[in-house]
């Protein structure tokens, strides 16, 4: 029984650390020359998410750019405006 728990625990260890190192954390370079002049505003849970706010979907150049950067489990979603603007201001 205490085998399958353990198993079990280090599968979930292992699933977070691959989370965690599969996105970077956006520094202020990458949002204010990458992202801000886009429209793109990372989500307020984007450590955990990998979300990024957009009102409009960028292009799949820029996409692919930001993926590279920033890590490839970056998900956009289309947001409100308001919504975007708020997190741009959060930044």
């Amino acid at each position: 029984m205490s085998a399958v728990v353990n198993e079990a625990e280090l599968e979930a260890e292992m699933a977070q650390a691959a989370t965690q190192t599969s996105t970077q954390a956006v520094t202020l370079p990458v949002f204010s020359q990458l992202l801000e002049p886009e429209g793109i505003a990372p989500a307020q849970d984007f450590a955990v998410s990998g979300k990024l706010l957009c009102n409009q979907l960028p292009g799949i150049d820029l996409r692919a750019k930001i993926r590279f950067i920033i890590g490839d489990h970056i998900r956009f979603e289309l947001s409100h405006d308001n919504e975007v603007r708020r997190l741009l201001k959060h930044w």
